[in-house]
């Protein structure tokens, strides 16, 4: 059974960073110490978690 995806439980649909198609966004010499700052508060989300988040955004807009 598929686990029904919530804001609670958001991040069990990470990936490691080292694997998102964005990595290259925390890996320039200039977000270095920023990164390192914040690491621990940046989850890299599966296509499918993003889409969620991206829709609940976009319906709080509306």
């Amino acid at each position: 059974m598929k686990t029904k995806m919530t804001l609670e439980n958001l991040s069990e649909f990470s990936i490691p960073l080292s694997d998102h198609p964005l990595k290259w966004k925390f890996e320039s010499e200039d977000i270095d110490e920023l990164f390192n700052e914040f690491e621990d508060q940046i989850i890299a989300l599966n296509s499918e978690a993003s889409k969620f988040l991206w829709n609940f955004g976009f319906r709080k807009i509306l």
